[in-house]
């Protein structure tokens, strides 16, 4: 019998996507007590005993149907409270949402205000996964390298805002961001930020903000600075953060 199908229902995009590298260095050793894993960027310690106690308590008091489809509103005003004592700013717990994962984030904020055929500005060199994203929801990556300064007493990677306006085509809906940056620590100062704000807001273009890596920083400050601190209330930015990061 000759089949009646005559094509993949799948959408080319996914059916063509490939596993990043990341997920291919993992899959080698995944599991291994013998190899300190650092593909993930997570920590190497056990989520707290508080934590998890909370967490079986929750599940011994029958916590398990469905709840607020964008999180818990008390952990939503618990966002909000870290961000005010962190940062110094306010945050409805209207805009707060929790999602399963900080990836999944990424690809609703990319539904948001991709359609097929759009372009995503990614500042590199970054994390992979946010390529595939991208592919995901329709949309084609154009990168904008970081400078490299290796001469100087202090290695470091520079903000080229004139190379970001050159990427942008009339098709760019996003520009993607990770700061403090992996893999090269890169950090956007206030100034990098508000230039960046302004030519979003001048052509349309939303931000999301990768910023799991706020608290990681060495130096005199507590926290790296943030979109959210200079954003308005009617910018298209998006500021993407994790539970899974020390």
């Amino acid at each position: 019998m000759t089949s009646s199908r005559v094509k993949n229902p799948v959408r080319a995009e996914i059916a063509s996507l490939e596993p990043n590298g990341i997920g291919g260095v993992s899959a080698l050793a995944f599991g291994r007590p013998d190899v300190i894993p650092l593909w993930y960027g997570e920590s190497d310690l056990v989520t707290p005993a508080f934590i998890r106690e909370a967490a079986k308590k929750a599940l011994d008091e029958g916590k398990t149907f469905y709840t607020w489809p964008r999180g818990i509103v008390a952990l939503r005003q618990a966002l909000a409270d870290f961000h005010h004592r962190t940062l110094g700013v306010s945050v409805d717990v209207e805009r707060i949402t929790v999602p399963g994962a900080a990836m999944m984030a990424v690809i609703l904020a990319l539904q948001c205000v991709i359609e097929t055929g759009d372009e995503v500005v990614v500042l590199t060199p970054v994390w992979p996964s946010i390529f595939q994203a991208a592919e995901i929801v329709g949309a084609k990556c154009r990168f904008v390298r970081l400078h490299e300064n290796w001469d100087a007493s202090t290695p470091h990677w520079r903000l080229d805002m004139n190379a970001v306006a050159a990427a942008c085509g009339p098709r760019t809906k996003a520009i993607f961001i990770c700061s403090p940056g992996n893999p090269t620590g890169w950090v956007m100062n206030r100034g990098e930020q508000l230039a960046m704000l302004a030519f979003a807001r001048e052509r349309g273009i939303a931000i999301i903000s990768d910023e799991v890596y706020g608290t990681l920083i060495y130096d005199d400050a507590e926290h790296a600075p943030s979109f959210l601190q200079v954003a308005e209330a009617d910018d298209v930015v998006f500021v993407i953060n994790s539970f899974s990061k020390p």
